[in-house]
């Protein structure tokens, strides 16, 4: 048998962090809600073997990407780690490739401005390590 991609602290720190960070501060934010549904997806779908092309979720928005926070959000509250993983990795996977198969939207969702916004904040935390809240954490 295979090691797994993610372990499940690892899939708690990851999913832990979407469900009671992400959630919240991206409800208007159409590519960092899309950003979280595929980290979701890869995380808690990994163990069954279940991949996702590149746009797998990005061009399935919003169909799959509600779907996925929807289920995120009503996940058990993560004050129970090990209630919280096995919910994940039982209700996602099918969540993460339910909806329809064909491109739903060619991007345009995605406001340039806010895309570059967006994509400035994830590289200054992965790339300026005296930056205030670097993701110096192995899971980010």
């Amino acid at each position: 048998e295979t090691t797994p991609v993610f372990i499940d602290s690892a899939i708690f720190e990851r999913l832990q962090h979407f469900k009671d960070v992400g959630l919240p501060a991206t409800l208007q934010d159409p590519i960092a809600r899309a950003a979280i549904a595929d980290g979701t997806c890869r995380a808690a779908s990994a163990q069954k073997g279940r991949t996702f092309d590149g746009y797998h979720l990005w061009h399935h928005n919003p169909d799959r990407v509600d779907a996925v926070l929807k289920t995120l959000g009503s996940l058990p509250s993560t004050n129970q780690p090990s209630k919280f993983v096995r919910a994940a990795k039982n209700a996602l996977p099918d969540v993460c490739l339910a909806g329809k198969v064909q491109e739903t939207n060619q991007l345009t969702a995605y406001d340039p401005k806010a895309t570059a916004a967006t994509l400035t904040a994830w590289h200054r935390a992965l790339c300026k390590p005296d930056w205030d809240d670097p993701a110096n954490e192995p899971q980010q």
